[in-house]
């Protein structure tokens, strides 16, 4: 199920040319019932949490990339509910 995730994920991120490179990317966060939950409530508090984590671990590894003296911005796009 991870590797499919991962596939998808990979698939969806891309990198815009448009005078600079810009990445666009996507997270997800992935809970399983009942293993992770039994409510609906539960279970996307669950996948809410790993999405912020995948975020977090994300920018860590991105911004420890950069050169210095590189610029990012990050924008947060609220998910529909």
């Amino acid at each position: 199920k991870c590797a499919e995730l991962q596939r998808l994920v990979d698939a969806i991120e891309i990198d815009v040319r448009a005078g600079k490179v810009i990445r666009l990317g996507v997270s997800a966060g992935v809970a399983v019932y009942p293993s992770d939950g039994d409510s609906c409530e539960v279970l996307i508090a669950e996948a809410d949490r790993r999405m912020y984590r995948d975020k977090a671990e994300r920018r860590k590894a991105l911004e420890a990339s950069e050169p210095h003296g590189t610029e990012s911005s990050y924008v947060a796009v609220p998910s529909p509910r």
